[in-house]
């Protein structure tokens, strides 16, 4: 099966809107996927077109709430959710929508010795890990690629040598140190159930 990709001057010219009205009236997620699988495997529908489709929804949401014009549009949805609410939990156009409280803790105010060092750590850890995840990739010879291994994975193991471990000691300190709380903070957002 060969895909052409097709200019939009060649392309056939379509229609392209998104049918808000109809999709929100459509019956719950987990009840539409039986028939839109049933549909998929017999052939009735294009798996490629719908699976694209549907990763290209996906992402339309998610870009829609970026960016300054996408605080507007989060500001006027918690508007409209708020209309609309009863309490805690509403069902609105068929969706189950919960207000939630995430709450947070921000900790690097805290003026904790043992938790700034610990972060200096992690921080080392994750560049020194990346650097020996680029160290790994070099020692993969191009031809033991075996494609067919399910994995696409190295057919053979190779050796090589480690130079090193390293070590994490924690040494015992008497010292005082006036330590702050950290600072939790929580805002509201908005669950939605499909």
């Amino acid at each position: 099966m060969n895909f052409e990709e097709k200019s939009e001057e060649e392309a056939p010219k379509q229609e392209h809107y998104l049918p808000i009205d109809q999709v929100i009236n459509l019956p719950k997620v987990k009840e539409m996927l039986p028939n839109i699988r049933k549909q998929l495997i017999s052939g009735d529908y294009d798996v490629l077109k719908a699976h694209i489709f549907l990763k290209k929804i996906g992402k339309l949401a998610e870009e829609l709430v970026k960016g300054e014009e996408g605080k507007q549009i989060k500001e006027l949805l918690e508007e409209d959710i708020r209309k609309y609410q009863e309490g805690k939990t509403s069902r609105i156009y068929g969706v189950k929508i919960i207000e939630q409280n995430r709450a947070y803790y921000k900790y690097d105010e805290c003026n904790d010795p043992l938790w700034e060092e610990l972060d200096k750590i992690q921080k080392k850890v994750e560049v020194l890990k990346k650097k020996r995840e680029a160290e790994l990739k070099l020692t993969v010879p191009d031809d033991k690629l075996d494609p067919t291994n399910d994995n696409f994975g190295i057919g053979a193991t190779i050796s090589i040598a480690v130079p090193y471990f390293p070590v994490l000691t924690i040494e015992e300190n008497a010292d005082l140190v006036f330590i702050n709380p950290p600072y939790k903070g929580g805002k509201n957002i908005f669950a939605f159930y499909l």
